[in-house]
């Protein structure tokens, strides 16, 4: 007689609580492996523009753009956990329809701080008259001088990016006349 795996895995459902331990886990591993490209990428942008450029093509591409707003992800999903976590050190939400409760809101915060990010970086595209195809790649406009009060903007061609990039002439004149600085 053969008796049946208790409990079987075609059966057994792990409840929300384990499955955003286990997420918090996974996060805070993509955190860990995140944290050194971001150094590496901080950096490039201070060794200047030559340096950047690879990664400012990367980061225009869907997968940087996807890489990113994974990891900011992880990082408002590793936070709110941690949150969690020092709501149950105070002895509140303990009970077991409490715990679904907020192991659902854990998870819909971290969406939507992260979709509020996402949405933040479109406004912010909008804002610099940038359409929507630029963060895929596509060569535009760098930033607008009139919305940083730049009246005498002067639009020069960059040579590391080849897209056209608007400048404020009175800031690279004030940056040129400081010895070792350069854009």
């Amino acid at each position: 007689m053969t008796r049946p795996l208790s409990p079987h895995l075609r059966i057994f459902r792990f409840p929300p609580t384990a499955v955003l331990s286990i997420l918090h886990r996974v996060t805070g591993v993509l955190l860990t492996l995140g944290l050194p490209v971001w150094v590496f990428w901080l950096m490039q942008v201070a060794d200047g523009p030559s340096a950047y450029e690879p990664i400012y093509a990367f980061l225009q591409s869907s997968a940087g753009i996807s890489s990113l707003y994974l990891w900011l992800f992880a990082l408002f999903m590793h936070l709110c956990h941690g949150l969690r976590h020092l709501f149950w050190d105070s002895g509140r939400g303990m009970l077991r329809d409490s715990l679904h409760r907020y192991a659902m809101l854990e998870f819909s915060a971290a969406v939507i701080l992260t979709g509020g990010c996402y949405g933040l970086h479109l406004k912010q595209t909008e804002l610099q008259g940038l359409p929507a195809a630029d963060w895929r790649g596509e060569p535009a406009k760098r930033w607008a001088p009139s919305a940083y009060g730049c009246d005498n903007a002067a639009e020069t061609p960059a040579p590391d990016f080849g897209a056209p990039v608007i400048r404020c002439s009175a800031l690279v004149d004030f940056i040129n006349s400081k010895p070792g600085l350069d854009i």
